[in-house]
């Protein structure tokens, strides 16, 4: 019995562990940025359509996989994952992707966040093929 209790325990232990990632759902409440048309080589500030994000945290906020959710049948969501570092008191999380320029500023006490979506090399910066932005809004 003592070795069905201690399994029972470890089991628990184990799946609590396993179970311990936070996952909420994001909607922007404001979006703008910078629109670059590649083929007349031109930019312009815009305001660009809120989206909704699915946010899922490692168990210990090391590791963000974001989901953008569009409402378009023809768009694919896409889905990435950042590295991320906590705050010296632990009420911010600052997520980024080296590569690209995204960053993801999360509050843990009010649930709030800014993405920024700045392109390396195919936004202002690059070929001005994609649109560069950031968006801020409330995870629930």
């Amino acid at each position: 019995m003592k070795k069905v209790s201690a399994i029972i325990f470890l089991y628990l232990i184990v799946c609590s562990h396993a179970q311990s990632s936070t996952t909420l759902k994001c909607y922007d409440e404001l979006s703008s940025g910078i629109e670059n048309n590649y083929q007349q080589k031109t930019s312009k500030v815009a305001k660009f359509k809120n989206e909704k994000h699915k946010i899922k945290f490692n168990n210990d906020f090391s590791k963000l996989r974001i989901r953008t959710i569009f409402e378009a049948d023809y768009l694919p969501d896409i889905s990435e994952t950042l590295q991320c570092q906590t705050s010296h008191n632990e009420s911010y999380v600052v997520c980024n992707e080296k590569i690209n320029g995204r960053t993801f500023i999360f509050s843990k006490t009010n649930k709030r966040y800014v993405y920024s979506q700045i392109y390396s090399h195919t936004g202002y910066a690059g070929d001005k093929y994609a649109d560069d932005k950031i968006s801020v809004g409330t995870c629930y």
